[in-house]
């Protein structure tokens, strides 16, 4: 089915504000290395060593990895969701947004309203 213009500027809209969410999530998780690369922000718990609480160090070496590790795939997934989104509205620009990018059938309105960055009708979804 032929997706409306009221529609597609509607997920556009939908699209853009999603995208300035992701990209604060972003931020907030993720820095910018001196490549332009986006790497998990790091979070110093402090420095036991000094303060004589020598064994407490592991516990926070080992807290701060685990903190660092989740960052990273937040980030990863973060970064994901923004490419979809670029993808998306790239789409709409071009004309071809609403088309399954597998089979070339127009996707399903429903599922377009509730996952408007999806490329893939519900058929051919992973």
């Amino acid at each position: 089915m032929l997706l409306s213009k009221e529609f597609v500027g509607e997920q556009k809209k939908k699209l853009e504000s999603r995208l300035k969410e992701v990209g604060e999530e972003i931020e907030y998780v993720g820095e910018r290395t001196a490549d332009g690369h986006w790497r998990p922000r790091f979070v110093d718990w402090g420095d036991d060593a000094a303060s004589g609480n020598i064994g407490d160090e592991w516990t926070e070496t080992a807290g701060e990895q685990a903190q660092f590790e989740e960052r990273l795939a937040v980030l990863k997934s973060l970064l994901n969701i923004k490419t979809n989104i670029e993808n998306a509205l790239e789409r709409i620009d071009s004309g071809t947004y609403g088309r399954c990018s597998n089979c070339d059938r127009f996707i399903e309105r429903e599922r377009l309203e509730v996952i408007p960055e999806a490329d893939t009708c519900i058929k051919c979804q992973d």
